[in-house]
């Protein structure tokens, strides 16, 4: 039992680490809407996305 709680709570640090990048750096402009919600602008060749392994040499095709 302790061993999933303790794989559990890595995996939301990991979670958090990997995702949580609005406090870091990478974004330009926040913006609060009306309701609360709050929107990070992001440069579209830094988006938090692209840093995945199988995303390595991905190119951003702009229609």
């Amino acid at each position: 039992m302790a061993f999933k709680f303790i794989a559990i709570l890595l995996l939301k640090i990991i979670f958090f680490a990997t995702f949580a990048w609005g406090e870091n750096g990478l974004t330009i402009k926040s913006i609060q809407s009306e309701d609360g919600d709050v929107i990070d602008c992001v440069d579209i060749y830094e988006q938090p996305a692209l840093y995945h392994p199988a995303l390595k040499n991905h190119k951003i095709q702009l229609i």
